[in-house]
């Protein structure tokens, strides 16, 4: 089926211009739409939504956008921002009907309060491509918007209805209102239920010419009054209105004088004293439907067959339109006499029209074309030029003679048909037709339309040219800016005395020759920023090829900082030059510590008499020392080539040392710290552990954490024994505070902070000036290896990093390091027999792996207090590593726990009294129990009653781990304990003669218990002092387990 592509069109948008909310409505959305509200395609929704889908896929296609695709974009960016300028007060809008829902929807976002907004139009004239407007649709839109902005106001919108009018005489306006009636009974929801139009003067009823041919009609017609004439005249006041542009275009050819012949979609808007609709019903895509229409409004059904309503609703509006154009005279003329037969039965039935058939009737008529003077077909011709309908405008001022104002007119009719041409034909085309209308307007003397239209092709050189011609210096810079043509956009720009722009546009131009000089005149007149930004440009384009150039450039800026800050960046030879030849030896070596020369900036510091610069020049060495050790001591010692550069760099901080000295903590404590990194070359332990000790009493931490590291590095290459080992826990634990700190809270933001920052002094981070959420490191810092793809700003030696990215990695190191001395003190505490084994006093020590010395309390007690250290320094470490799990990968974790667990059984099996009299003490059992932390005393309390009672482990056949449960928990005093041993006894019981091992029979209640019950019925009997029940109980476990040991 054929449909009208305007109606289609004008479909589409209201598929994309009725809900705001959405840029246009889903199928399923646009087939629920109200069919009495939207009759067009009623039945057709799906093609016309395939359709619409096509039109879609099109304009992304080409790159193109509609009206309601911009209404849409500029609300959305409304929503996310609000819009800047004047307030506006108050918002007149006439022919609103001509609007979508959207374009209201960004009114009111826009303007903020709808009682502010007045709205004039008319619905019966809704007839503009894609518009559907009605008047409760817009009510609508606003009342929901005042709820949506909680924007009660105290005065209620109200609709006024201008029935009256003041332009067509009562005639015209009855039979447009019957018009009107038609559309309200067939299609009562496609506009508003208003009152019935009136006018205010009487006049002649509308004629209908009948019987007629349309080749012979306007010459019978119009040429009644002067029959010697060969063209017909009309006036400027006088229009014949037509269906479309080939209508037009015949009608021209039948009259070449014929005078406006317009469409309906270009009289809208508009008025004339006479109007000939011309071949309206002929040329109607709604081609038999008019027959439909009833003769007695009041005495038909009312309905019409729902095969193409919507043409008809279509083409009553664009009727009312055209009839509604006139203000004295209406006529109505259509060959196809059945089509227009409907219409005009229901008129006349009305009494609406007068109808003349005959020559005869048309000579007692007035005449009928009426000539026009030129002043008229100037105003006329103003009018439509104002409404940018040029051609009609040529034609107008062709009447009058005003060739000044046709060539104008001309112009701009060929600059909009050249506008037209650049959707639907090829470059070429478009590209001459610009040109000619640029020459048009050369012709009239308006060089801003003229430069336009060599703009909207991209001829830029000639807009320039254009603009420049006639001293538009502004615009014309613009114009060469855009088209890249740098040297003539300057001196533009220069004339204009846009000073900024002139130089920016040399400089891109790379005429920098021209741009030193500019700027040499133009100093004061230049901004700040763009004269700075621009010199380092020139600078450093320049610096090889030109360097006189360069140089001068250079110059130019008059601050010293600001030469210094270019040199920084290009020539950092020269900027050390500057600040030794001014004695500025604190800023040459603050420039070196940027560009990673330590060495080079102490050499420097060392310059200066200032104590504050002597300290500088100490830790510019031990930054240096720092990252040596950093990058080889966690882990393995180093190799002899970093030995070697430590050796060089710790050298030269005791010669300074030495050489120099100052009174205060900070150089002792650096002067310390020098100590530390000798005493760690020479693998000295015992100075080493000096520093640590100084390092924790003068609290930096951050030192003695640096101190730890290097003792554990070194004390790892000895050989292993006792007292050694104990001291290596010692400061095992000591480490595990400084990267947990014990008063630390993890909720408190100022803790948390300064560990974090004791961390990044730890890992050589440094701070970035003015960006606190971005932290720098050196090339060489082993971080560098741990941050993938996050480089925020690279340089020869520094790094710039998000805070965040780097704050991980040093957790990643922190936890990889953690996670290595787990491995290492687990590894090597295996190795000591007064903790790894039991004592033994065989005939056999040299091949016997366990610990043979002679059981004295001294040597249990020594025992003791070692595997209780073990075992709580396996348990900080366990816990540190757990503070970096998110770190560390899941099966190094696991790894690390397991420890733990071995060194808490070994601690029971070894060294606590409950199986083997001969290598314990209870005295001492008891006092290392007393002393051991709650950290410590809590994992074991966790590993009794987790771990040893736990389902999977539990076995009451199992006397050796039930007897050892009972006598530690008693030892551990772990009450709760054993009654959860109690527990679980007491709910296995058995009734079956053949049950396992571990059951005893009781006659008293004819099943068999758990013996292990015994063994918690003799502490509940101790603890209630009733020694004998307790004794019973004992001796029957003993008993039982002795009988059934071998089974």
């Amino acid at each position: 089926m054929k449909l009208d592509c305007e109606l289609v069109y004008s479909e589409f948008f209201i598929i994309k211009g009725t809900n705001p909310e959405v840029n246009y409505l889903s199928r399923e959305d646009y087939r629920a739409i109200s069919y009495r509200k939207y009759p067009a395609f009623c039945n057709n929704r799906d093609e016309i939504y395939d359709l619409f889908e096509s039109y879609e896929r099109m304009k992304a296609r080409n790159g193109d956008y509609d009206s309601a695709d911009r209404t849409l974009a500029i609300l959305r960016a409304a929503k996310k921002s609000k819009f800047g300028g004047p307030h506006v007060h108050e918002l007149y809008i006439d022919e609103c009907q001509d609007n979508q829902i959207v374009d209201f929807s960004l009114i009111l976002k826009l303007f903020g309060k709808a009682e502010s907004i007045i709205m004039a139009g008319d619905v019966a004239q809704c007839i503009a491509r894609g518009s559907s407007f009605r008047f409760q649709d817009l009510r609508a839109l606003m009342y929901k918007w005042e709820l949506d902005h909680h924007m009660y106001s105290s005065i209620k919108s109200k609709m006024f209805e201008l029935n009256t009018n003041y332009r067509s005489h009562n005639g015209i306006i009855q039979l447009a209102s019957s018009v009107v009636d038609l559309i309200k009974r067939f299609f009562p929801e496609s506009i508003d239920n208003l009152s019935r139009e009136r006018g205010e003067v009487g006049g002649p009823r509308p004629i209908v010419f009948a019987g007629f041919e349309a080749e012979t009609f306007l010459f019978k017609v119009f040429r009644a009054g002067d029959p010697t004439s060969n063209c017909i005249e009309f006036g400027a006041e006088q229009v014949i209105i037509v269906r479309n542009d080939e209508a037009k275009k015949n009608v021209k050819n039948l009259n070449k004088n014929a005078g406006l012949v317009l469409t309906v979609f270009e009289a809208k808007g508009m008025e004339f004293n006479d109007v000939l609709l011309y071949n309206f019903f002929h040329e109607s895509p709604a081609l038999s439907k008019w027959q439909t229409i009833p003769s007695d409004l009041e005495n038909s059904s009312g309905t019409l067959d729902n095969e193409k309503p919507y043409i008809l609703s279509s083409e009553l509006k664009h009727l009312y339109v055209a009839v509604t154009r006139a203000r004295e005279r209406l006529w109505i003329f259509d060959e196809n006499s059945e089509w227009i037969r409907p219409i005009l039965t229901y008129w006349m039935h009305h009494g609406l029209v007068r109808v003349i058939s005959s020559v005869e009737e048309i000579a007692t008529l007035p005449t009928l074309a009426k000539k026009s003077s030129s002043q008229e077909w100037n105003r006329k011709g103003k009018a439509f030029f104002e409404r940018h309908q040029y051609e009609l405008a040529i034609t107008c001022f062709e009447k009058s003679g005003n060739e000044k104002r046709k060539k104008l007119a001309s112009a701009y009719h060929l600059q909009q048909i050249a506008r037209n041409s650049v959707n639907d034909s090829d470059e070429t085309t478009v590209r001459s037709n610009f040109i000619q209308a640029a020459q048009a307007f050369n012709g009239c003397s308006r060089p801003i339309q003229e430069a336009s239209c060599y703009q909207d092709i991209g001829m830029h050189r000639e807009a320039g040219d254009v603009y420049k011609n006639w001293d538009m210096f502004e615009p014309a810079a613009r114009c060469y800016f855009k088209g890249k043509i740098w040297r003539e956009a300057g001196n533009c720009f220069a004339k204009a005395k846009m000073y900024n722009d002139a130089t920016i546009s040399y400089k891109e131009g790379k005429l920098y020759e021209i741009t030193v000089n500019f700027m040499e005149r133009h100093k004061q007149n230049i901004d700040e920023k763009i004269f700075r930004r621009v010199i380092r440009l020139i600078y450093v384009c320049c610096r090889k090829d030109n360097k006189e150039l360069s140089e001068k450039a250079l110059s130019m800026l008059t601050k010293q900082e600001d030469r210094i800050e270019i040199l920084k960046d290009h020539a950092p030879e020269e900027v050390q030059e500057v600040y030794k030849r001014e004695g500025q030896f604190r800023d040459a070596a603050e420039e070196l510590c940027s560009r990673g020369k330590f060495e080079e900036a102490s050499n420097v510091y060392i310059r200066s008499s200032e104590n504050e610069d002597i300290i500088e020049s100490l830790q510019c060495l031990l930054h240096l020392c720092r990252t040596n050790i950093l990058k080889n001591t966690i882990g393995d010692y180093m190799n002899p080539e970093a030995r070697e550069e430590l050796h060089n760099f710790v050298s030269k901080a005791i010669d300074l040392t030495k050489s120099r000295a100052v009174k205060s903590e900070s150089w002792m404590i650096l002067v310390e710290e020098t100590q530390l990194y000798l005493s760690y070359l020479n693998k000295d332990f015992d100075a080493v552990r000096k520093g640590i000790m100084f390092f924790e009493k003068h609290r930096e931490p951050v030192a003695e954490f640096r101190a730890i590291s290097m003792w554990l590095t070194i004390s790892a290459l000895s050989d292993v024994n006792a007292d050694h080992w104990y001291e290596r826990l010692q400061f095992l634990q000591r480490l595990c505070e400084l990267i947990i700190p014990s008063k630390a809270s993890p909720r408190n933001d100022k803790d948390v902070e300064e560990t974090r920052k004791s961390f990044e002094e730890i890992y050589l981070v440094k701070s970035v000036k003015s960006r606190p959420n971005q932290r720098k490191i050196s090339v060489d810092n082993p971080l560098v290896a741990l941050i993938e793809d996050n480089l925020v700003e690279p340089s020869d030696y520094w790094h710039v990093h998000d805070a965040d990215i780097v704050h991980r990695a040093v957790s990643k190191f922190i936890g990889t390091y953690i996670y290595e001395l787990i491995l290492n003190t687990n590894r090597d505490g295996k190795k000591i027999p007064e903790i790894a084994s039991e004592m033994c006093d065989c005939q056999y020590p040299k091949t016997c792996r366990k610990h043979h010395v002679t059981p004295t309390p001294s040597i249990i007690k020594k025992r003791l207090r070692l595997a209780c250290l073990q075992y709580t320094t396996m348990r900080q470490l366990s816990t540190c590593i757990s503070k970096f799990r998110d770190f560390v990968n899941e099966d190094q974790i696991k790894v690390a726990l397991r420890p733990q667990r071995f060194w808490a059984e070994k601690l029971v099996e070894f060294h606590f009294r409950y199986q083997s009299p001969h290598t314990s003490c209870p005295e001492i059992t008891y006092m290392g129990i007393n002393e051991l932390p709650n950290f410590t005393y809590n994992g074991l309390i966790y590993l009794t009653n987790n771990k040893w009672l736990n389902d999977e482990e539990f076995d009451v056949g199992n006397f050796a781990k039930m007897l050892k449960f009972i006598l530690f928990s008693i030892q551990l005093q772990n009450r709760w304990g054993i009654e959860e041993f109690d527990w679980k006894v007491s709910r296995k019981r058995s009734y079956s003669e053949n049950c396992p091992i571990g059951f005893e029979y009781n006659s008293k209640y004819n099943e068999y218990w758990a013996i292990g019950r015994r063994l918690s019925l003799f502490f509940s009997s101790l603890q209630s002092d009733r020694l004998i029940p307790a004794i019973n109980h004992a001796k029957l476990f003993i008993s039982y387990a002795i009988n059934n040991l071998e089974s």
